[in-house]
């Protein structure tokens, strides 16, 4: 899951190495990464929430065009809406 948001002191930086994590799950030969899931920040701020989502896919895409073999990222995940 990505932290789109960082509101938690210990999960600051999530999207800056995402694409180090990418390269590194890639050495896995059994695992097979093909999407990307994050939870909208609770707030009833439906822009604020949008925001999340669209950066979301704004990371699938850079990882997408790194090229890594073996990963794709056909599936987005918004994790549970509380709303």
């Amino acid at each position: 899951m990505i932290d789109i948001v960082d509101e938690a002191p210990d999960h600051t930086g999530a999207r800056e190495g995402l694409l180090d994590l990418v390269e590194r799950l890639t050495a896995y030969s059994n695992l097979h990464l093909q999407g990307l899931m994050t939870i909208a920040e609770h707030t009833e701020d439906e822009a604020s929430r949008r925001r999340c989502f669209a950066t979301l896919r704004e990371l699938a895409e850079q990882v997408v065009a790194a090229g890594f073999e073996g990963v794709e990222m056909k599936h987005l995940s918004f994790g549970e809406d509380h709303w």
